[in-house]
């Protein structure tokens, strides 16, 4: 049903793909020169905080977010080989080793 109202709807999925993929490299890229900077800088800037910390965290979180969303994760691609196993498109690594 769902691949239905893609195809009668004309979503180009690709490209919804390769948005996520370009906002992952821009945070990753943003996070990378946060934490350049606070490694020349420190910890504490003027005796407070670095408030390229905050920026930091941001980033890192928007990475792991899309990360999850475009099934990048460990955690993702593990339930992918399990299902892979479990309709046997592909053969059980493990279970041929215990054979």
């Amino acid at each position: 049903m769902l691949s239905n109202v893609i195809t009668e709807a004309d979503i180009d999925l690709i490209t919804l793909d390769e948005f996520q993929l370009n906002l992952l490299a821009i945070n990753l890229q943003r996070f990378a020169q946060c934490e350049k900077k606070i490694n020349e800088q420190g910890l504490l800037v003027d005796g407070k905080k670095n408030p390229l910390i905050a920026a930091s965290n941001i980033y890192l979180k928007n990475v792991v977010n899309l990360f999850n969303q475009l099934g990048l994760s460990r955690n993702s691609r593990m339930k992918q080989l399990l299902n892979q196993i479990k309709t046997e498109t592909i053969n059980d690594p493990i279970g041929e080793l215990l054979d």
